[in-house]
């Protein structure tokens, strides 16, 4: 019996191997960004959150090209402009990648602004036709991700909901009945967030969450009613109406198991109790996102100016592309990503150096990243 993770990985593996498969077929000029998506939308278990990142990834695409053509149309001849509209853009994007649904969007749009602009600053056709294909391959990945992972081993958002959901009872249960539970206070209050998270996710309307998302939303308040009710408890001496929350508990599980409308009667008349999110999305920590962005990419710029750099625009896109994804990690986590970064290079750069010649066929670069 295979494990999740194991399972996982060969859906990874799968899709990757019939995406690069589906480009060279395709005769298309580049195999990464098809890939890459298909990469990143696999970072996601949940289909729900793949969907979510999919729209995503489209609609960047679709905005950064747009704002790249524009800014090309306007300053192209005009170095200071060009520049001051790309760092423009850079900044709001940073700022809007605080959105906790459309983040991945703005994080998409001005890293295909970059390549774009990059591409297109000696030749507007150069440019137009990398949006295209940028485009295409952004797509192709999504529908073959899309396919690999609702025919094998599809984990729903359903699925997952429900998982969730009955853990947390499960575990908040143990607490009201004073026993040992598994999950710490915090890892429940993070699970309560991640419900809450799945219920906004893209559904089928007809049916799944979406066919009962008033019902769920009722159910996940009481959650959280529940979650600091036995916070109350753990931090009195006296009972807090254990009864009645006993009593809570079975009306959840019944409204999760869809059986009868008296539960859910009793649950409405519960206080509305807001579900805090900590992702720290406050504006002095964009503020000091943005801050730190420009700043890298100010010097990048000034570097690639000043300095014999090879490459063409090929310094700056890169450099800029691993700020945005620096600037919100913790201090602690920058020296160690950036290793990684240089493993990362050293092992791609060793395959085309060493193994890649020696191929003469797709599926063997294939059965590569299988």
């Amino acid at each position: 019996m295979l494990s999740h993770s194991s399972k996982e990985a060969i859906k990874t593996g799968v899709a990757l191997s019939l995406t690069l498969m589906a480009v060279h077929w395709l005769g298309w000029q580049k195999t990464s960004w098809a890939m890459l998506t298909v990469f990143v939308l696999s970072l996601t278990d949940v289909y729900g959150y793949s969907a979510l990142k999919s729209q995503n990834r489209a609609l960047g695409t679709l905005l950064g090209s747009l704002t790249a053509f524009v800014i090309l149309s306007l300053f192209s001849q005009d170095r200071v402009g060009f520049f001051v509209s790309v760092l423009g853009f850079l900044s709001f994007c940073v700022y809007m990648s605080f959105d906790a649904r459309r983040g991945y969007l703005y994080n998409i749009a001005i890293t295909v602004c970059l390549v774009i602009t990059s591409a297109g600053i000696d030749s507007g056709t150069t440019g137009f036709a990398t949006a295209i294909l940028r485009l295409q391959e952004t797509l192709l990945g999504v529908v073959i991700f899309s396919l690999v992972y609702r025919m094998l081993w599809p984990v729903t958002t359903e699925s997952e909901f429900e998982r969730v959901a009955s853990l947390t009872l499960d575990n908040l249960h143990q607490r009201l009945l004073g026993d040992q539970a598994e999950l710490e206070p915090e890892q429940v209050a993070k699970n309560i967030q991640l419900l809450n998270d799945l219920l906004s996710l893209p559904s089928n309307a007809k049916s799944g969450l979406a066919a009962r998302k008033e019902d769920l939303t009722i159910a996940l308040n009481a959650l959280n009613y529940l979650h600091a009710q036995t916070e109350i408890r753990a931090g009195n001496t006296r009972k807090v109406n254990d009864e009645k929350l006993l009593d809570l508990v079975s009306d959840v599980r019944a409204i999760l198991a869809n059986e009868g409308d008296e539960p859910l009667m009793r649950l409405r008349a519960l206080p509305l109790v807001p579900i805090t999110s900590n992702k720290g999305d406050d504006l002095p920590n964009r503020i000091r996102c943005i801050a730190l962005v420009l700043s890298m990419a100010i010097t990048m710029v000034f570097m690639w100016i000043w300095m014999p750099v090879p490459g063409g625009a090929l310094f700056p896109v890169l450099g800029l592309i691993i700020a945005l994804n620096l600037a919100k990690a913790p201090a602690k986590f920058i020296t160690p990503v950036m290793l990684l970064y240089f493993l990362f290079a050293f092992v791609v750069l060793a395959q085309y150096v060493l193994v890649f010649p020696m191929f003469t066929e797709s599926w063997q670069i294939a059965l590569v990243f299988s």
